[in-house]
């Protein structure tokens, strides 16, 4: 029936998957991965028919079924897990705020729970960390940084992942960037891993730079590229804020070169893609049109030629958001509209893609008049919004351990 259903999702024939696994679970009784599959295909279909308030009570209901959420073999099952925070994510992306409200009260009370009744276990720490996504989500970063700072690795001290987490709240969030460096230069410290610490050199750049110490962020920038090769190789961060620095203390001349490098070097990263834009916005600050018009097409161009050598993948959907990009700070609203939904369709599924029909929905209404077509593209990401742990493209669950 899965395997049937698969089919008719795909086909967009949402009502005969809805109805096959409606007689499914009417007419058997499922158990543990069968019936989780079965019942988050069918609120996945009645999602697609645009039933949320349906698709919603089907996965809270998931919720409840499925305490604690995991397995016979005692396996957390993420596509349970996940779902209280999905939820909240959904609702704040379409804008419902009552259900976001709503959504983070039972997604905290839910993650709260788990860590009471499951006290030193795996699935104390994966509530913990979803626990901390959400308090930093509204702000409250004192308390997603206890519950960070819970998450222990194997030796007992706080894990990698949640250090980063950590620092990162108290430089972004806290803008308390002493406090920052230190957690940083705590996990330096007991760091051998010659993958990691030019991860944390570049963490540690970055709260420099947050802090207006822009000679500090180059040396380490720099101390990454002299002994840290590969990682540079690969990694356009440094490049990039190594440049910004100079931007940042107006050295501009200084900056531009360094921002070319950087576009050269890695054409197919995002820093690249921004640059072109960076360069332009001080132009036009600097009321250069002749340079800021030249610097825009310069960017088309670019964007275009990523564009044709990507096709399918993500880079593309990228070049596509940028061209929006340079259109929106023209002030050319039909063209970005055109961009934003060519990208919905090219990716259809993808986050990329529903934020693009959502930003797109955003013109429509407040610069184009056009509130019909607005509540058209919002209606089409709230069908597509389907709360799954890995953010992949829209597919129907199988139970197949493939």
């Amino acid at each position: 029936v899965n395997r049937l259903s698969s089919i008719y999702f795909s086909e967009r024939q949402y009502d005969s998957t809805a109805a096959i696994l409606n007689q499914l679970l009417t007419f058997t009784h499922l158990k543990g991965k069968e019936l989780l599959t079965s019942r988050l295909n069918l609120a996945r279909a009645e999602q697609a028919k645009g039933n949320w308030t349906q698709a919603s009570n089907i996965f809270n209901s998931i919720i409840d079924t499925f305490y604690p959420p995991v397995d016979e073999n005692n396996a957390i099952m993420p596509a349970v897990l996940n779902l209280p925070s999905e939820l909240v994510r959904i609702s704040r992306l379409i804008g419902d705020t009552n259900a976001v409200t709503i959504n983070i009260r039972s997604a905290q009370n839910y993650y709260a729970r788990l860590i009471r009744d499951w006290p030193r276990s795996a699935l104390e720490s994966a509530a913990r960390s979803n626990l901390a996504r959400l308090l930093a989500d509204q702000g409250n970063y004192d308390a997603a940084i206890d519950n960070l700072r819970m998450l222990k690795d194997s030796t007992g001290q706080t894990d990698f992942e949640a250090g980063l987490a950590i620092a990162n709240l108290l430089s972004v969030g806290k803008k308390d960037y002493p406090g920052a460096i230190a957690v940083l230069d705590e996990f330096i410290a007991r760091t051998k891993d010659s993958l990691r610490l030019p991860l944390l050199m570049t963490q540690k750049g970055i709260t420099y730079y947050e802090n207006k110490q822009y000679n500090k962020c180059r040396e380490l920038m720099s101390n990454i590229k002299d002994n840290y090769r590969r990682f540079y190789q690969y990694s356009p961060v440094p490049q990039n804020y190594y440049a910004m620095s100079f931007a940042q203390e107006g050295r501009w001349d200084l900056a531009e070169n360094e921002l070319r490098w950087l576009i050269e070097n890695y054409p197919n990263h995002e820093p690249a893609f921004n640059a072109f834009l960076t360069i332009a916005d001080h132009y036009q600050s600097a009321g250069n049109s002749e340079m800021t018009a030249n610097w825009f097409n310069k960017a088309d161009e670019f964007y275009d030629k990523m564009i044709r050598e990507n096709r399918g993948t993500g880079i593309e959907a990228s070049a596509l958001s940028y061209k929006a990009e340079v259109a929106r700070r023209q002030n050319q609203w039909e063209k970005a509209s055109r961009h934003l939904f060519d990208i919905g369709n090219r990716f259809p599924g993808s986050d990329i893609g529903r934020q693009a029909l959502i930003s797109a929905a955003a013109i429509y209404r407040e610069k184009l008049a056009n509130p019909a077509m607005a509540d058209s593209l919002i209606n089409i990401v709230r069908r597509e919004l389907l709360p799954v742990a890995d953010s992949k493209n829209i597919d129907m669950t199988t139970d197949d351990n493939k």
